[in-house]
């Protein structure tokens, strides 16, 4: 368990900054 929070939380923010920086480029264009 401890080793799969980690690795489940940093997937979820890799996700989300992925999607936030999608949305800036969409954005800004």
């Amino acid at each position: 368990m401890l080793k799969n929070g980690p690795i489940k939380t940093l997937i979820i923010h890799n996700l989300v900054v992925y999607l936030f920086d999608h949305d800036l480029l969409v954005q800004h264009v």
